[in-house]
């Protein structure tokens, strides 16, 4: 059963929320063992972009630092990516599917873990949600240690995003 939190509001404006009911309807994966949901407050003034600029400011905007610490550590969680700089990539994330308010990011799987990301234009925030099938009884026991990682990371990266766009607000 995919796992939820119940709504934390932090004051540096990005929230993890329960995952809307439907909100595994936007993933292609057949099993879901784990799914998080954070939004980050961009105000009406940037309301604007779309979802695939979005997802690129969170990624090929964040930080060189940060970028070299996320192309280092998907492929040791046996995610493989794409090309970096790419049309059809956001940072080595193959686009999946892609309309104005949603985009679907998906990395080749491995045999034993798949997982996809979800960014969204949600009213004045960005909704950023997370998908994965633990495949195997190693990546479940990995997991365990991955994911509270995994949450801090996504925190930081829409925090970096937050403290970004309100530099240009």
């Amino acid at each position: 059963m995919p796992r939820s939190h119940s709504d934390l509001t932090e004051p540096d404006g990005v929230h993890q929320v329960t995952p809307p009911p439907d909100l595994s309807d936007r993933t292609t994966l057949v099993n879901v063992d784990y799914q998080d949901c954070f939004l980050v407050d961009v105000g009406p003034s940037l309301s604007d972009r779309s979802a695939e600029q979005w997802a690129r400011a969170i990624f090929e905007d964040a930080p060189a630092a940060t970028r070299n610490r996320l192309v280092t550590g998907w492929p040791l969680l046996g995610l493989r990516l794409g090309p970096l700089a790419s049309d059809e990539h956001v940072l080595g994330w193959l686009i999946a599917v892609k309309g104005p308010d949603r985009i679907l990011l998906t990395a080749d799987g491995s045999p034993e873990m798949l997982a996809e990301l979800l960014v969204e234009r949600v009213q004045g925030s960005v909704r950023f949600a997370s998908f994965v099938s633990l495949l195997t009884p190693a990546a479940r026991e990995v997991w365990v240690d991955v994911g509270p990682r995994h949450e801090r990371t996504v925190r930081g990266l829409l925090t970096e995003l937050r403290d970004r766009t309100r530099s240009t607000e």
